[in-house]
């Protein structure tokens, strides 16, 4: 019992921190022959980019100047580009050249193969009648009349076949009724027309247009009708 009075009396508040003071422990010995242990300090984490902050991007490095592509290299590349279009051209001027060589060939020697080129004009004979044809005028004067006459027959066919595929796509029973009648009449090419336009029309001017209407009428109607559908 007096022990533990001693030991509480001895550890008092007023006696504590004298009792642990630095003064009152005993000294650490260290001895010459055992090295002294360092503790190295971890290392700091790097700094994180601040919310906020401005970054500054690095300098680009600067380019060194591009020498200029000298005319024989663009040759080159251009050539390497359109090699295969210069290449269609060529064959296509050949193609035509051998056409007409043997054309005339064929026609200057009056040739018969089964097929007979003896009443068959030679290209020569041909650029004579052309440039003949275009010096008197007659040529231009019948290019307006074909122009006139198809321009007369594709707008009665526009004006006809544009309304009417416009119903036809409105009205089912409108379809039904006048759809298989051009069904029928479309295979028919425009030369076996030819005759039925000259018993109907009276003149020759007429039963152009009339052939012209019939060629333009078909495309148009079936055209409008799908773009209804």
């Amino acid at each position: 019992m007096s022990m533990m009075k001693r030991s509480a009396t001895a550890f008092t508040p007023e006696t504590f921190p004298a009792a642990f003071a630095p003064e009152a422990l005993p000294p650490k010995v260290v001895s010459a022959a055992e090295p002294a242990t360092v503790t190295p300090l971890s290392p700091l984490p790097a700094p994180g980019p601040v919310s906020g902050a401005i970054r500054l991007r690095a300098p680009r490095p600067q380019q060194a100047d591009i020498p200029a592509a000298a005319p024989g290299g663009r040759a080159a590349r251009w050539f390497r580009l359109h090699k295969g279009e210069m290449r269609a051209a060529l064959l296509a001027l050949l193609s035509i050249a051998a056409f007409i060589a043997v054309w005339h060939v064929l026609t200057t020697h009056r040739m018969t193969l089964y097929v007979r080129f003896s009443n068959v004009p030679s290209p020569e004979q041909v650029l004579e009648s052309a440039s003949r044809a275009f010096r008197s005028g007659r040529f231009i004067d019948h290019l307006l009349i074909s122009c006139r006459r198809i321009l007369l027959g594709f707008s009665l066919a526009a004006v006809v076949a544009v309304p009417l595929g416009l119903l036809m796509g409105r009205y089912k029973l409108l379809k039904e009724a006048v759809f298989p009648v051009s069904e029928v009449l479309r295979p028919i090419p425009a030369i076996a027309w030819v005759p039925m336009a000259i018993m109907l029309w009276p003149s020759n001017e007429e039963s152009i247009v009339f052939i012209t209407f019939l060629g333009a009428f078909f495309p148009i109607l079936l055209n409008t009708l799908h773009g209804m559908s």
